[in-house]
């Protein structure tokens, strides 16, 4: 049976820089099963995506059920909502509804957990090192992680959330940052972790700000990798 062109296209685009950052976990199977299931995620947030963005906030909650968390953005007004991915290990995957001031979605976003693998949780075991029990100010002062992408507030426990560029030097995947958890009484780092963007609809980077919020177009697919060198959704069009 002969593969459909986008998905030809999709895979020869790829392969590559999987072969490249997949380093020991680029086995032929493991890589196959990956391309597999990278492109039939860009295709159910295209598909999704296509639904939502537009809409009332209200429609997120129609078609993902129960919010695992609302995050606020008080700097642009914008709010993430955050659903749990039903099937798979609990925890580890979600999608993420970007809303506009307006309240209405401007972006669909699936992402997971340590996406990396070993290669994330190394880089979690590090940072951990540098920025347990620490404030801010140190952290953005004193580690290579610098200033925060953004900002985010949990409406769920108060906690400030702020979302890093990583540092590393090892190539990867995804597009992927590091995110600091801030207790809300102490105002001291209380965790970490690496977090991957599998898809977007309209981009593939929790940090853009949509500032159009009515006719937004759907994007080609942004599956793995969807990061640099390879950009897609509406990076791909600038």
């Amino acid at each position: 049976m002969q593969l459909p062109a986008l998905t030809r296209r999709l895979i020869g685009r790829l392969l590559p820089v999987a072969l490249v950052a997949g380093g020991c976990r680029a086995h032929p199977a493991h890589l196959a099963i990956s391309l597999v299931e990278g492109y039939a995620d860009a295709r159910e947030v295209q598909e999704r995506g296509g639904q939502l963005v537009g809409q009332p906030f209200e429609s997120a909650d129609t078609m993902f059920g129960a919010r695992h968390d609302t995050l606020h953005d008080h700097e642009t007004t914008r709010r993430l909502l955050v659903y749990p991915e039903h099937k798979g290990r609990e925890g580890e995957t979600f999608f993420m509804v970007d809303v506009g001031p307006s309240g209405r979605i401007v972006n669909l976003l699936k992402v997971k957990f340590n996406i990396e693998g070993v290669t994330d949780l190394h880089q979690n075991k590090e940072i951990r090192a540098a920025v347990a029990g620490r404030s801010r100010s140190h952290v953005e002062t004193s580690t290579r992680l610098g200033q925060p992408l953004l900002v985010l507030h949990s409406e769920e426990n108060g906690q400030t959330i702020c979302v890093h560029e990583p540092q590393g030097l090892i190539p990867k995947t995804y597009t992927d940052y590091c995110l600091l958890w801030y207790d809300a009484r102490t105002k001291r780092c209380t965790d970490n972790a690496m977090l991957g963007v599998i898809a977007g609809f309209a981009t593939d980077r929790l940090e853009v700000v949509h500032h159009q919020e009515e006719g937004i177009p759907a994007s080609q697919p942004s599956s793995m990798p969807a990061s640099r060198p390879i950009r897609s959704g509406s990076e791909a069009r600038r």
